[in-house]
């Protein structure tokens, strides 16, 4: 796990509006808010938290006309943690409501102040911490309307979010679009429909956006050159993936490299 922000007592007036982000984000919410998912609202009356995935639109809204106030987290998870939460039957896009929120406003505290200090075992307590709130969550109820969640509105949603799970699990894997539609007894025209408007993006940019997630994890974690590193996800061309690697991410392999070492790259904001 990979946690890249905390942050806690945040205020905002009357609404919360974000950009679809590459990591995962956990939304603290100790006000009443309406959670907008794709044109549908989900109302809370209570303390509650949400998980958005990867690619999802964060849009929330005041309901009571006063300021949201909450805590948030930002985070990436490695495929066992993914099977981890699937395990505790954590369900993400959806709300949660929280009848006790001591110990997920008590780790929040704890979490931000640790976070501050960059002691030796940080990534430890911070990953214990995220296990502690995802055991909460697993008992918790979803909110009232996540039935008409617009999740469900999409045919073969499940199918569509485990699809998109095995991309990010398995850049590598070499994606057929053709076999996938006769796995979902769709057509392809159908098919990029309903995944555009189940995560706000097309396959295909998430086939791009997994594939250059690992490209970055090398380019930081490794000394391999940008040609091995093209080989290793997936790219028959050099020039190709440099190209695709700039669209995406705004610079060059190399120059994300430098600004990696120099600890000019904000990983949170990715």
């Amino acid at each position: 796990m990979k946690i890249s922000e905390v942050e806690i007592n945040c205020r905002r007036s009357f609404s919360l509006f974000e950009d679809a982000k590459e990591d995962m984000m956990l939304y603290f919410f100790k006000t009443p808010v309406t959670y907008m998912l794709s044109g549908k609202e989900i109302k809370s009356e209570n303390i509650s938290v949400i998980l958005y995935s990867p690619k999802v639109k964060i849009n929330i809204r005041s309901l009571n006309g006063t300021n949201i106030k909450f805590d948030y987290v930002r985070f990436r998870l490695t495929a066992a943690e993914r099977h981890y939460m699937s395990s505790k039957n954590i369900n993400f896009d959806i709300p949660i409501i929280i009848d006790d929120d001591f110990v997920i406003s008590s780790v929040f505290k704890n979490m931000k102040a640790e976070f501050t200090k960059n002691r030796k075992y940080l990534n430890e307590f911070l990953e214990l911490s995220m296990r502690m709130i995802f055991i909460c969550l697993s008992e918790a109820e979803p909110a009232e309307g996540d039935e008409i969640s617009p999740k469900t509105d999409i045919p073969k949603y499940a199918k569509l979010k485990s699809l998109r799970e095995q991309v990010y699990e398995n850049p590598l894997r070499p994606w057929n679009i053709e076999t996938i539609c006769e796995r979902l007894c769709i057509s392809r025209t159908y098919f990029h429909r309903i995944y555009s408007a189940a995560f706000g993006v097309t396959f295909r940019q998430d086939v791009i956006e997994s594939r250059l997630l690992m490209a970055s994890d090398f380019l930081v974690s490794t000394d391999l050159s940008i040609s091995e590193i093209a080989e290793k996800c997936g790219y028959e061309s050099d020039s190709y993936f440099m190209q695709q690697f700039r669209r995406h991410k705004g610079c060059t392999p190399t120059q994300y490299r430098r600004k990696a070492e120099s600890g000019d790259i904000n990983f949170s904001e990715e």
